[in-house]
Order: C-alpha cells, then sequence, then structure tokens
C-alpha cells in the first residue's frame, strides 16, 4: 500500500528505439505477408506520408513516440487507431493528417489505462486526476494542485503527497529537469524533486481538456 516503496518490488522493462521498431516491423511484415526486416520498406504497406523527415528521422514513429511512454502497446494502440480513421474514410492507408484526428481518440485510451493501473494502488485517483483538469493547464506548481486537492481537509496534504507521487510513477506527471521533460519511463526521479513544476503527459492533454 506504501506507493514510496513501489520501486523496491518493480522489475523496470526498457525498450529502445531500435527494439520497438524491429518489434513493429516484425508485426506489420507478419500481417500483410511481405518478407522484410526494415521497417521502412514496411511502412508504405500502412501509411501514404513521407517516410523520413529532413533530419533522417522515420517521421511516423517519432510522432507516436510524443503520446507514448515507450511501451510497444502504446505504439500498437495509436496505429490501431490510425488504421480505424483510415477504413472509416474507405481508405487502405493512413495519411499524415490522420494523427490529428486521432488524438483524441487515443488520449482517451491512453488515460483509461492510466485509470486501470491507478486504481490498483491509490484509491483517490479520480479525485487527483479530477484536480488536474480544474488546474487547467498542462504545467503547473505543486502549491496548486495542493490547493485543490486539500481543499476543506487539513488532513489531506500527506494524502496530496502520496497522490502526486503515484502520478509522477505511473507517468501522468513529469518535472522539468534542465531544458526537458522527464519522466518515470525514462528515468526515476528522486521524490525530492517533487517540489518544482510539473508537467502532463502529452497523451493526456486531451482526455483531461487541457487544452
Amino acid at each position: 500500500d506504501d506507493v514510496s516503496k513501489w520501486s523496491d518490488v518493480t522489475h523496470r522493462l526498457r525498450w529502445s528505439d531500435e527494439n520497438i521498431t524491429e518489434l513493429l516491423t516484425k508485426r506489420i511484415s507478419v500481417d500483410s505477408n511481405v518478407n522484410s526486416s526494415k521497417f521502412v520498406e514496411i511502412l508504405p504497406l500502412i501509411y501514404s506520408g513521407p517516410v523520413k523527415n529532413g533530419s533522417n528521422e522515420i517521421e511516423f514513429l517519432k510522432i507516436i513516440k510524443g503520446y507514448s511512454q515507450g511501451r510497444p502497446r502504446d505504439y500498437i494502440a495509436y496505429i490501431r487507431e490510425l488504421a480505424r480513421f483510415a477504413i472509416s474514410n474507405n481508405r487502405k492507408l493512413i495519411k499524415k493528417d490522420d494523427f490529428k484526428a486521432v488524438e483524441s481518440a487515443f488520449s482517451v485510451i491512453a488515460l483509461q489505462e492510466i485509470k486501470a493501473e491507478l486504481r490498483t494502488n491509490f484509491q483517490d485517483y479520480n479525485k487527483a486526476l479530477n484536480v488536474i483538469t480544474k488546474i487547467g493547464k498542462p504545467i503547473f506548481i505543486r502549491d496548486q494542485f495542493e490547493r485543490l486537492y486539500t481543499s476543506g481537509s487539513r488532513e489531506a496534504t500527506d494524502d496530496c503527497s502520496s497522490a502526486l507521487l503515484a502520478l509522477v510513477r505511473l507517468n501522468v506527471l513529469g518535472v522539468p529537469i534542465g531544458p526537458t521533460v522527464r519522466f518515470s519511463y525514462q528515468e526515476l526521479m528522486p521524490i525530492t524533486q517533487f517540489d518544482q513544476k510539473f508537467v502532463v503527459h502529452y497523451s493526456l492533454l486531451k482526455a483531461l481538456q487541457l487544452y
């Protein structure tokens, strides 16, 4: 029950970009009955947009990475929503514009998954998520969260710390470190850093009405 002890019984899986690319290549090639080990050869089977951008990155993967928590299921869920949208518009291929079109649908999926994880670890998860919606901004400071979370109850201060810890540990919130924002799936942050600003994960902005 003590969320501060989660790391003691947790084995953290790390998926590199290369691992993700290999997995998706295999999955799409098997589904398409095409034998290839190169993602740039497989991608045109499902996507009509440019394969690489000006920096020679695979733009399709880069866009999804911004919505993901570095897990294969994030990529698969997003591609599934893209495919559903393309099919609903009588197309066999995904277009670049489809990413924005399915942003809200994927955000709802991401939020439901987060709720399922929070539910087993933090009783007041709905209250904590509602506070973020009430703040109404993707970036906020601890005082803003604590003021709303503890409203009408002085005894809720300790619970507020537990809430923020749970939200950070499960990647609802990240913390700015230098010029970047770090999430737990990238780097397990020390609790001492939880007194600064928090940033809501990009995948949850639509579902939490932060736009």
